[in-house]
């Protein structure tokens, strides 16, 4: 259920959220919150990208606004503006992440991170939590639709918002980073384009914003995307929002100012005091006007080529037009020439900062293209050098090799001479070998001659023996016979 359609007793127990640009007086609102009669808890920017201090050194974060406050001509406080997330460190600071302040500006369910961190902001205040956001008007549907709450869109007139931007270079780089998020809406899409922007993202937002501030961009292109991103939060944020408060109205209009109190009293925001509003505004000739319109018109069309609604566009310039009636004093006097022609000089300063951030632009591409180049020629040599080294080690190897050849070589060498020493050993006890063996054979031929003849003697002494013996036996054989018969 809207909060719109919630009682009054809901409703004082809903978080607030403020809703804004910069430097449309939303510190001072923050500050009447803060000396309100009934006790609010009041967060300052939480989605500050400094946020991410409470990291690292949480003090720093506390001294931060110290060094702010005077520059930007906010009202003196009398707390530091960060006090409240401050003392809530040990629970939030693990939970911040650098998407939160700018990647996730127009769609948070890429940084999970957003919805835990604000659930967190709300849930750990020890009162009714006020949170004041200069980060947040692009995601206001997802804030409410997670958060619910009461929902406060505070604006002030383009041109003197814008004027107010040039107090630093802080606030149109901002600008730039808003339209660096992910996912832009067509017509912001189509405003970085016309600018030359493109997304880069860098680990840190400091890394981010230096790329930023040495973008080169003139005045008609700051305020082209500034208007461009006023324009979008008149367009979204305007008609769904709780409570629409004007800042010029607030400063000077009465009517405004009481019926402003009174809606915030039936929204069940009490006790807070919007009196004594006093914004600064700037005196603007026709020469401003001419500058400021050309601009707007061409913003306009680029959001009516994007698809928005013409009589919504129309409605946003006509209540452009009322707050810049409520500030703006005629054209006339001296003051508004001398107010002209100062600002013809910033705008003039603007261009020539263009063209100087241009021409060190180029100059840097010149350099990072110089330096590619040596880096280009620092590869080649290196490759080079690595070709030495490898065709080197490639020959020491192949000395190497040789080396070890040359030892194996030497090594058989030795092993064949050694051989031949043993060959020749060898043969010559071998030679020996044969000579007593054939003197062997020669003696036991010999020996076998001197057997045999020994035999053949024997052989014939054994014949002549057998043969006496025959003839004896023969002998006595006639002999018996012999006397046989005469037997």
């Amino acid at each position: 259920m809207s909060v719109r359609d919630q009682g009054t007793i809901d409703l004082q127990q809903q978080p607030i959220f403020v809703h804004s640009l910069y430097r449309s007086g939303s510190t001072w609102i923050f500050d009447r919150f803060r000396h309100a009669t009934h006790p609010y808890w009041c967060y300052q920017e939480p989605y500050h990208e400094a946020t991410i201090w409470l990291q690292s050194n949480p003090d720093g974060l506390l001294a931060f606004d110290q060094r702010a406050a005077a520059s930007l001509r906010h009202p003196l406080l009398d707390r530091p503006y960060f006090a409240e997330v401050h003392s809530l460190r040990e629970h939030v600071a693990p939970l911040f992440q650098k998407c939160i302040s700018f990647d996730s500006f127009f769609e948070t369910e890429g940084c999970p991170a957003f919805h835990a961190y604000t659930r967190a902001l709300i849930e750990l205040a020890p009162h009714r939590p006020m949170l004041q956001c200069c980060r947040s008007f692009g995601r206001v549907p997802q804030i409410r639709r997670e958060h619910g709450g009461v929902h406060v869109h505070l604006w002030r007139n383009p041109r003197d918002q814008w004027w107010s931007y040039q107090i630093n270079n802080y606030f149109d780089t901002a600008s730039l980073a808003i339209l660096q998020a992910d996912a832009l809406p067509a017509a912001l899409q189509k405003v970085a384009d016309l600018i030359g922007l493109r997304r880069e993202r860098r680990a840190t937002f400091d890394e981010e914003y230096t790329r930023l501030l040495r973008f080169p961009i003139d005045a008609k292109g700051r305020y082209l995307a500034f208007y461009a991103l006023w324009l979008y939060s008149q367009l979204n944020n305007f008609d769904q929002a709780d409570c629409n408060l004007s800042i010029d109205a607030l400063s000077a209009d009465p009517a405004a100012l009481e019926s402003a109190m009174e809606r915030l009293r039936a929204l069940g925001i009490d006790g807070v005091d919007l009196s004594g509003c006093s914004v600064p505004h700037s005196v603007l000739g026709p020469a401003d006007d001419a500058f400021f319109e050309d601009i707007e018109a061409q913003v306009r069309q680029l959001f009516i080529d994007a698809g928005s609604e013409v009589a919504a566009i129309e409605r946003a310039t006509e209540r452009q037009r009322a707050a810049q009636a409520l500030v703006s004093p005629p054209h006339t006097g001296a003051l508004v020439e001398q107010g002209m022609r100062a600002r013809s000089a910033a705008l003039r300063y603007a261009y020539a900062l263009k063209a100087a951030r241009a021409e060190e632009q180029a100059a840097e591409q010149h350099a990072a293209a110089l330096e590619a180049q040596v880096h280009a020629v620092d590869e080649a040599l290196r490759a080079e050098n690595d070709k030495v080294a490898a065709t080197r080690a490639e020959l020491d190897a192949e000395r190497a090799r040789a080396a070890a050849l040359d030892a194996r070589a030497a090594q058989a060498e030795q092993r064949y001479e050694h051989l031949a020493v043993a060959t020749q050993a060898t043969t010559t006890l071998a030679q020996s070998q044969v000579q007593l063996a054939q003197q062997h054979i020669e003696l036991a031929q010999a020996q076998a001659r001197e057997m045999r003849a020994d035999a053949e003697r024997l052989v014939d002494e054994l014949r002549a023996r057998l043969a006496d013996a025959q003839a004896q036996v023969a002998g006595m054989a006639q002999q018996l016979l012999h006397a046989e018969q005469h037997m």
